[in-house]
């Protein structure tokens, strides 16, 4: 296979539990098609590197894992400190082709900022705050710090899962707070964010644009052109993945057509975003070079050239070496 037809999942939740019992042999699978890179996106930050180390650690020690968490996040288990450093571990993990970014995905805000809420959603008053025993600006600043800490963990390319999601319960005044401070380590560290919206694009682009220098991509983008090019004069990629395989997205299928290629960037999301004809069943990076196909359809060039320019995208935007 040609080094141009080597392909980057951008985007793929490999540390889910629905790979639990298969994740190795997914990816050996995924590689032997073409994917060689996977990008892990964190959907809650550790406030400790060692916790974080023995995370990553979990997922190609499977075998050693053990089920204490009802989330489809954090399945795998956290060990016990190894000798092992960050050096040694982040090579490992560059040797399977994996990299991860550290963030607070709006859909996990709750449960990140309290575990004891038993299921409520965060609210807009301080008086939430006082009953645990925190203030919210003590909250806010332990996400910041978490952030600062992932950062220094080897193997660890950039900040997100973050974003804003109007379209579930969690505050969208703590989704806004979670979003900046990911942005302002962003244009601070100089280091890509990987961003969700849903129902929110207005705001975001709002956001984006209160921290210059922040960059990264718009996760599984879906909109029109108009929103598209706007991103991309902020400096931020669009991620492509299945649902430019679906004929009635009709407006985010041409806003990709009309965009540059060197703004766009192949993913999955698996296990989620099934591909067209695929619905019910989980997602992979398998199925990558389906949506690379689609996008070459889309604009009308080979499927070399998407794989070589969305490749080139990616290890550019997380400072991968090529594989």
């Amino acid at each position: 296979m040609s080094t141009k037809d080597l392909l980057v999942d951008s985007h793929c939740h490999l540390d889910f539990h629905d790979f639990t019992k298969d994740r190795m042999s997914v990816w050996a699978q995924s590689q032997s098609l073409g994917v060689r890179i996977a990008v892990i996106p964190g959907v809650i930050p550790y406030g400790d590197p060692r916790a974080q180390r023995e995370y990553i650690r979990g997922l190609y020690n499977t075998e050693t894992r053990h089920d204490n968490t009802e989330t489809r996040h954090g399945g795998l288990s956290i060990l016990e400190p190894k000798s092992e450093d960050q050096k040694s571990v982040g090579s490992r993990l560059r040797n399977l082709g994996w990299y991860f970014t550290a963030g607070l995905h709006p859909w996990w805000i709750d449960q990140y900022f309290n575990g004891a809420s038993e299921g409520r959603a965060i609210r807009d008053d301080d008086a939430f705050y006082e009953r645990l025993g925190l203030s919210r600006s003590i909250l806010l600043g332990k996400l910041e710090e978490s952030l600062n800490v992932n950062m220094g963990v080897n193997g660890c390319v950039g900040l997100g899962e973050s974003g804003l999601d109007f379209n579930i319960a969690s505050s969208k005044d703590i989704q806004l707070e979670s979003l900046r401070i990911h942005l302002a380590v962003s244009a601070e560290k100089n280091l890509p964010v990987i961003l969700h919206s849903v129902k929110a694009h207005a705001e975001l682009i709002k956001a984006i644009k209160q921290f210059p220098g922040c960059r990264g991509v718009i996760h599984a983008f879906t909109g029109s052109y108009e929103i598209a090019a706007q991103y991309g004069q902020l400096g931020f990629a669009l991620g492509v993945g299945g649902t430019i395989t679906y004929e009635r997205a009709k407006k985010t299928r041409e806003a990709i057509r009309r965009m540059p290629m060197t703004s766009l960037v192949l993913e999955t999301d698996a296990p989620d975003m099934p591909l067209n004809g695929q619905q019910g069943h989980r997602n992979s990076p398998e199925y990558l070079p389906k949506i690379a196909q689609q996008l070459a359809d889309l604009k009308s060039c080979s499927f070399s050239e998407v794989a070589e320019q969305t490749t080139k995208n990616s290890l550019q935007i997380f400072s991968i070496d090529q594989p």
